[in-house]
């Protein structure tokens, strides 16, 4: 009993513990968002389909549906023509803190839909339980790989773009990694990510036609370097984060895949002229509105797009 005798914060550190050691059961259901928008509306991608094709009779069939949800705000018939980017958040879930990824990309010039995807049980407090939620993650990424599937059957050759932040990396991840054999995405962007610098990106890299462009801040010691080596990383390693440290080709690596490494990943550190864009390296500030737009959103919707981003804001526009 001396352990816990006028040490509270012995105790929260307990529970931290034990809820990190949980996991949802392989099986659990996550209740995806919806995947596009009408005007005034939330709705499916074959609800767009049908009211692309109704005419004028189509508004007021979707006048009829439920209100928007309000972050679903840039999925509409129009950006989803153009592209679609789908935006895995971190623990805390779809709330202020992660507010400024969609309307950042939009800010910085995005054309496509951009979907923001909160994978957690929308209660921020049990932030250590949406970390280690191997089941949950699972289940959200295979939930991500159909709406992809479904939008590529819809808009074939459109461009498709995954993003996560912080522990929303392992869902982006592995939502690739869960796609169908032979098929791929365009960019895969992880901010911050609260994932082992050992996971294995192989099939991921193989899965991404452009690649995979990994943000980095080595100052996020509190999140991505004390935070995960006590409650451990999304992915379940008790080591400082890849957001933080890089990823590593796994162990045994060979050649080939050394050179896939070089090739696919782009590993983005922090650069202080990011100061100016109102990120000084803190784990909430690379989600900034005006951060996304500046640096992120270059990085989207272009064939040179990770030299546009690595160049800064605004660089070869």
């Amino acid at each position: 009993m001396h352990f816990f005798s006028g040490r509270p914060w012995r105790i929260a550190l307990l529970l931290a513990v034990c809820l990190a050691s949980c996991s949802a059961p392989p099986g659990e259901p996550v209740r995806a968002p919806r995947l596009t928008r009408l005007p005034a509306t939330s709705t499916t991608i074959e609800q767009v389909a049908a009211f692309e094709s109704a005419g004028p009779g189509g508004e007021q069939a979707a006048a009829t549906l439920a209100e928007p949800d309000e972050s679903q705000q840039h999925v509409t018939p129009q950006r989803l023509a153009r592209g679609y980017t789908i935006v895995a958040v971190g623990v805390n879930g779809d709330n202020i803190l992660s507010a400024g990824l969609a309307a950042g990309l939009i800010d910085g010039g995005y054309r496509g839909a951009v979907e923001v995807f909160d994978w957690t049980t929308g209660f921020w407090p049990l932030f250590v339980y949406h970390l280690r939620a191997e089941g949950r993650h699972r289940a959200a990424a295979r939930a991500i790989a159909e709406k992809v599937a479904v939008y590529q059957a819809r808009y074939p050759g459109r461009e498709v773009n995954l993003m996560g932040y912080s522990a929303g990396a392992v869902v982006a991840v592995e939502a690739i990694e869960a796609l169908p054999e032979g098929s791929q995405v365009d960019r895969l962007v992880l901010l911050a990510g609260a994932i082992s610098p050992l996971h294995d990106m192989r099939v991921t890299l193989r899965r991404t036609r452009v690649g995979v462009l990994s943000y980095y801040q080595p100052q996020d010691v509190v999140a991505l370097g004390a935070g995960t080596l006590v409650a451990g990383t999304a992915d379940g390693h008790h080591l400082v984060s890849a957001g933080a440290a890089m990823f590593w080709p796994p162990p045994g690596a060979s050649e080939e895949d050394r050179r896939l490494y070089r090739d696919k990943l782009c590993q983005w550190p922090y650069d202080v002229r990011m100061a100016r864009s109102g990120n000084l390296g803190g784990h909430f500030q690379c989600v900034g509105r005006k951060f996304v737009a500046e640096w992120i959103a270059p990085a989207l919707g272009d064939a040179r797009g990770f030299e546009i981003a690595r160049g800064g804001p605004n660089r070869l526009r």
